[in-house]
């Protein structure tokens, strides 16, 4: 095994608690626990990493390829919390309108959050991807932290613009003072929109051919950071693929082509503080 967990080294300047986990650890996911040790796999990658998790609040925000952005607190200790929109530790959300998903997607973004905002101390933020991107973002003048769920419809929906522009009306963010990291994901050696559909049946309009052959999900995010105002010093990306490191990492684009859904797990990415 490589990395036990992949993190960023500019995040690590700073008193932000990050990381995502790798198949070191096990699958992360409880709707995929086949051998029952999803919570033991949970608790040693978090035990790894510092977080003290009996004192702390662990949200998985409901995740549905949405453009929708939450403002969270902690009201809770010992506990791990699916948010949803009508959850107490919401302070503020704001819904965006995204991309309606093909019709074998089985998923309303409407009644998603794909992105979260905090800057509470003994909460953490965590999201379960299997090659979408998760995108970090810190302020270390104001402490806000947040965590994104991008896809490839969440990017093209603007859920990383919408999780800035919300920082700075909620938090009094500078964006140029983000510090930013995408963690592992897809490839664009890996990933060809026209074979997996999305190109064909959504985003037609949106992306050209030759694009979709080979798309490179993070430097589109980086894209759009850019044009959000953060600077690309401030930019970390992650040279991990997890379509191609299956020894690292759970990927569901994999799966599905090998036909063995039943391998299929997640990993965690996760921020917050202690």
């Amino acid at each position: 095994m490589k990395n036990q967990i992949i993190k960023s080294e500019k995040l690590s300047e700073h008193e932000i608690i990050h990381g995502n986990s790798t198949k070191f650890f096990g699958n992360m996911s409880i709707s995929k626990d086949m051998d029952g040790k999803t919570d033991e796999n949970r608790r040693k990658f978090w035990n790894k990493l510092g977080l003290n998790y009996k004192k702390s609040q662990i949200i998985f925000p409901e995740l549905k390829q949405s453009a929708n952005v939450a403002l969270i607190s902690g009201k809770q200790t010992g506990a791990i919390t699916l948010l949803k929109q009508n959850s107490p530790e919401i302070i503020k959300l704001k819904k965006f309108p995204g991309i309606n998903p093909p019709a074998d997607y089985i998923t309303n973004p409407e009644t998603g959050i794909d992105a979260c905002i905090s800057n509470s101390k003994n909460l953490f933020i965590a999201i379960l991807p299997a090659d979408c991107a998760p995108v970090f973002l810190f302020d270390p003048l104001t402490n806000y932290y947040a965590l994104i769920h991008a896809g490839v419809l969440g990017a093209f929906s603007n859920i990383v613009a919408n999780t800035i522009s919300c920082m700075k009306d909620w938090c009094a963010t500078d964006p140029q003072n983000l510090i930013c990291y995408i963690g592992p994901a897809i490839s664009a050696k890996a990933y060809n929109l026209k074979k997996s559909g999305l190109w064909d049946k959504t985003l037609k309009n949106k992306i050209e051919e030759k694009t979709a052959d080979n798309f490179d999900l993070k430097l589109f995010l980086k894209g759009q950071l850019i044009n959000a105002g953060l600077k690309d010093k401030n930019i970390e990306i992650s040279s991990l693929c997890t379509a191609t490191n299956q020894d690292q990492f759970f990927s569901n684009h994999s799966a599905k082509l090998i036909a063995e859904k039943q391998i299929q797990g997640r990993h965690m990415s996760i921020i917050g503080r202690n």
